[in-house]
């Protein structure tokens, strides 16, 4: 997969182009995405045993955004018709970036041109910045599910966006982020 343009980042107030790559993951990162899942989800943390059987699915796709050789986050989505966008996660000393953002756009981008034509997501009621970052990205919520989450149990908001396949582009990127928002990616 060819990498995309470097990504925008913000470091000691001032604006510098880092060379950040989006790249597909695999079982050869599984220390890397451990740490993630133990950083970002604590108590929640996916075990080796469940990413090794995400990241070998025939169903699942799966990439992360690399610093160098280091993985900074990661995500995946699952599905053939109908997909779930599995997990994103974004490590905190790399958050406020608009990482999640490119990765979630990656990661529609490459559901659409599976064939995909809806993704759903699980979000816990609370996070309200990955709240925000889907509906902007153009998921709707369709429903409350009571206690879905544990550690702490929470109630989690089901939401789906639909995705035009028609020329494997997702709707939600046909609009480019205008030119000087910080972390944008520019997917074609």
């Amino acid at each position: 997969m060819p990498r995309p343009p470097d990504l925008l980042v913000h470091e000691s107030n001032e604006y510098t182009t880092r060379a950040l790559s989006i790249e597909t993951v695999d079982s050869a990162e599984i220390d890397q995405i451990l740490q993630i899942e133990r950083e970002v989800f604590e108590a929640d943390a996916w075990s080796k045993k469940m990413v090794l059987e995400e990241l070998a699915s025939p169903w699942s796709d799966y990439c992360g955004i690399f610093d160098g050789s280091t993985l900074v986050a990661y995500g995946g989505v699952k599905g053939d018709i109908e997909g779930d966008l599995m997990t994103i996660a974004v490590i905190a000393s790399h958050r406020q970036r608009g990482l999640g953002r490119s990765l979630l756009r990656t990661l529609l981008e490459r559901a659409s041109s599976r064939g995909m034509k809806q993704i759903f997501l699980e979000v816990r009621a609370s996070n309200a910045v990955a709240r925000q970052l889907y509906e902007e990205e153009g998921f709707r919520t369709l429903a409350r599910v009571p206690n879905y989450y544990r550690n702490p149990t929470e109630d989690a908001l089901t939401m789906r966006l639909e995705l035009d396949t028609g020329n494997g582009v997702c709707q939600s990127l046909r609009t480019s982020p205008s030119a000087g928002e910080i972390g944008s990616v520019d997917i074609p």
